[in-house]
């Protein structure tokens, strides 16, 4: 089933809006989270709203599903 261009539309404004004022780490996790929240063909499309590679989409999932260590001094 295609993800609605409305729904796409809407993810586009989000990321749009959050985009300047985070980090590329924050950028991916935003990215990961909207592609998960998307499902099956999200990884795609994402990428393509967002005009980043499929990786970049890819990463921000896997990132989401590993522990991060806390980085010392930020």
């Amino acid at each position: 089933m295609p993800i609605e261009p409305a729904v796409l539309e809407a993810v586009g404004r989000r990321i749009g809006v959050l985009w300047p004022s985070l980090t590329e780490r924050q950028r991916r996790a935003l990215l990961g989270a909207e592609a998960r929240e998307l499902g099956w063909g999200g990884v795609a499309a994402l990428a393509e709203v967002a005009g980043v590679a499929r990786s970049t989409v890819s990463l921000g999932v896997a990132e989401l599903d590993s522990p991060s260590p806390v980085e010392a001094g930020r």
